[in-house]
């Protein structure tokens, strides 16, 4: 007798006194190769068509390609549209895994769809003892979850189980509740008898009349609209040299510099807030006042900048970061726009007469207007020259200068 193939899985059903000596081997690949995949096993399927059958052969075969309709799991792949899949007209079990962004449809080979395991097709409830809830709607569900409830309980957990329970005052809140989120931000009573919360004392136009300020230090502040000022004294750097070849003035410590000794030769006088530095983000000092000299990967509107512009002035509100740079102690740098300065300088001439024949401020040269109308191109010999320099910012970086030369002998 020759074999035949069972009707569902296709097995084949060795007859009756075949296969001598081989129908182990039969045997065994029937288990291998059809009951196996049958009930475990798993095959891609590349999908190439709209319309596309299951391969089937009778028989196990170790070719799965030859065999995809035997398994038990199939997954779909590369589909190029919504497709349909045909399986043989036998009863058979899949499980389902459309890996393609298509919808894809399986039919046994008469057109009827085949029945997949969703929710729809299901009936009854799954108990709480067996994963489920044993309910079909979600309030019925939570309140089977939850358990006994009791009016006015919160869920909350001891570090190994949940349970609904009141809430404690005493231990379970801690912290302040800030003003701004309708608490008083506040632990302990301010007030007394009824008033828990006192009430702020009541300041009401307040008189200062004439006070007395005996040699405060005040930095950049700002005097009101008119002030009587009875005397104010201006700080004097007396150096006993001759000005060098650059000297610079710094407006932060001094408004007048005197030189005692002999200028030996003309030099650059250059004006400035004070020694000036190149500071790296990440290291800006907040409420010092900088110049963005390079953006780098810098965000300063993040850290005081109106603009990431090359020149913007800007007060640190915080330090920093990424490779941006700016610079400090430039008069640029504290002197608002319609703001000025002004500064003396005193240069002790003997014989031979030397002057400052280049003005700059914060390192770039300015030509400024002179009190005559013509720049000096020299000194005065044996006497004191003092050249006075009043500075007016009309823009970023740029000033009109007015210089005056006096001589004193």
């Amino acid at each position: 007798m020759s074999s035949t193939y069972s009707t569902n899985l296709r097995v084949e059903l060795i007859g009756s006194g075949d296969q001598a000596g081989t129908w182990g081997t039969t045997t065994d690949n029937n288990f291998a190769y059809i009951f196996d995949t049958a009930i475990a096993g798993y095959q891609a399927v590349t999908v190439t068509s709209t319309a596309q059958a299951l391969t089937y052969v009778n028989g196990p075969t170790s070719t799965a390609a030859l065999n995809q309709s035997v398994y038990a799991i199939l997954k779909f792949n590369s589909a190029a549209a919504a497709s349909a899949i045909y399986a043989p007209p036998v009863s058979k079990q899949y499980i389902v895994w459309n890996n393609s962004s298509y919808t894809i449809t399986i039919y046994n080979s008469d057109g009827t769809n085949f029945y997949d395991l969703q929710a729809q097709n299901l009936t009854g409830t799954l108990a709480i003892a067996k994963g489920g809830t044993g309910q079909t709607t979600q309030q019925a569900a939570i309140n089977a979850l939850v358990g006994a409830q009791t009016n006015n309980r919160v869920l909350r957990s001891d570090g190994t189980n949940s349970t609904l329970s009141q809430v404690v005052l005493t231990t379970d809140v801690t912290g302040t509740l800030p003003v701004a989120n309708g608490g008083t931000g506040v632990t302990t009573s301010t007030g007394n008898g009824d008033n828990v919360l006192s009430n702020g004392a009541a300041i009401t136009s307040p008189t200062i009349t004439s006070p007395t300020l005996n040699f405060p230090t005040l930095n950049n502040f700002t005097l009101g609209t008119y002030g009587n000022i009875k005397t104010l004294f201006e700080t004097a750097t007396i150096t006993a040299s001759a000005p060098s070849a650059t000297t610079n003035f710094d407006v932060t410590t001094q408004a007048v510099q005197f030189y005692t000794s002999n200028a030996s030769t003309n030099f650059t006088f250059n004006v400035r807030g004070s020694a000036t530095s190149t500071v790296t983000a990440g290291s800006f000092v907040v409420n010092t006042i900088y110049t963005i000299a390079s953006i780098g990967t810098t965000d300063f509107t993040l850290i005081g900048a109106a603009s990431n512009t090359v020149g913007v002035i800007f007060p640190a509100t915080g330090v920093g970061a990424g490779s941006g740079t700016a610079t400090t102690g430039t008069l640029n740098s504290i002197l608002a726009v319609g703001q000025s300065v002004t500064c003396s300088l005193l240069v002790t001439n003997g014989g031979t007469a030397y002057y400052p024949s280049t003005i700059q401020v914060d390192g770039s040269t300015v030509t400024p207007k002179w009190q005559t109308g013509i720049a000096p191109t020299a000194g005065n010999a044996n006497s004191v020259d003092v050249y006075t320099f009043a500075i007016v910012k009309t823009a970023n970086l740029t000033y009109t200068v007015l210089a005056a030369q006096v001589k004193f002998a």
